[in-house]
């Protein structure tokens, strides 16, 4: 069978994690790219996700083990998972019930955690901000010259700058 016959079968099992380039099985190990970006697909396993001057879109429901960018935005899809993500000169976004084993770091860019996001570890900004829907937790958030607010204060466990400290412990 033709090499494009083959992932055209297999793309429409629904059984690809795509690249801006490449498709690639939906369970695969580690990706590194220069000047391209990576896609997992809804339900897809990946290993470390590296990119350069591009972005990494995980879908939900997906499992990675970590994600690290250099000009380029993160996200991941609502109920996924993974261990770390990193970016520098980008913004992480993370969906609804999204967890984070570790921690989430940016340098010049955004942290926008949704309802019911989790991370264990904790969330470092560098010139940016921290944006926080209801209900997201973070486990020993630092705030190292970033600003953080909060789309809704309910639920929060930790003062945001908006609130002037309000929550019930300031950072």
């Amino acid at each position: 069978m033709p090499r494009h016959g083959l992932f055209a079968l297999l793309a429409l099992a629904g059984l690809l994690i795509t690249t801006a380039d490449a498709a690639l099985p939906r369970s695969i190990g580690d990706v590194s790219h220069v000047n391209k970006s990576i896609q997992i697909e809804d339900a897809g396993r990946a290993g470390e996700l590296e990119t350069v001057n591009g972005s990494i879109q995980v879908g939900n429901a997906a499992s990675i083990e970590s994600a690290d960018t250099v000009n380029g935005a993160i996200r991941l899809g609502d109920g996924s998972h993974a261990r770390a993500l990193e970016t520098i000169n980008g913004s992480i976004t993370l969906g609804a019930r999204a967890q984070i084993e570790n921690g989430i770091e940016t340098v010049n860019g955004s942290l926008n955690l949704g309802d019911d996001a989790e991370v264990l570890g904790s969330a470092e900004n560098v010139n940016g901000s921290i944006v926080l829907k209801p209900r997201a937790h973070v486990g020993g958030t630092s705030r190292r010259r970033a600003e953080i607010t909060c789309a809704d204060c309910a639920g929060l466990s930790f003062a945001c700058k908006a609130h002037k400290g309000e929550h019930s412990r300031t950072m």
